[in-house]
């Protein structure tokens, strides 16, 4: 349910990209908002069951650290040198190569924390 939720949250989210004006459509607006909040509210469960199974503050946040930061930089180092440069590269016409520079590496250092 919480990934059927984030997926129309996700859609919710691209109705700008696609040029369409979302303000007039109240139906629309109440389930992007119901997707929202089920998302929230379901994560917010999630989150508490974590904490009761294991209500130590440290262990606590060592579990969500594990859980969380590992995919992130992940994201963050696949954003930084994959998807950024080579769309780079698509837009100017340099290549690849040309492309990455200590920027890429900063972005990830700047945002790991």
């Amino acid at each position: 349910m919480r990934l059927g939720l984030a997926l129309l949250v996700i859609v919710w989210h691209a109705f700008p990209l696609s040029g369409e004006d979302v303000a007039w459509a109240p139906g629309r607006q109440l389930l992007g908002q119901i997707a929202v909040d089920g998302f929230f509210a379901i994560s917010g469960f999630l989150i508490y069951g974590s904490w009761k199974r294991n209500p130590n503050w440290w262990q606590y946040l060592a579990a969500r650290a594990l859980r969380i930061f590992p995919a992130f930089w992940a994201c963050l180092i696949v954003t930084a040198f994959v998807i950024a440069p080579i769309t780079t590269a698509l837009v100017t016409g340099r290549s690849y190569l040309d492309v990455i520079s200590f920027e890429n590496v900063k972005y990830v250092l700047q945002n790991a924390g």
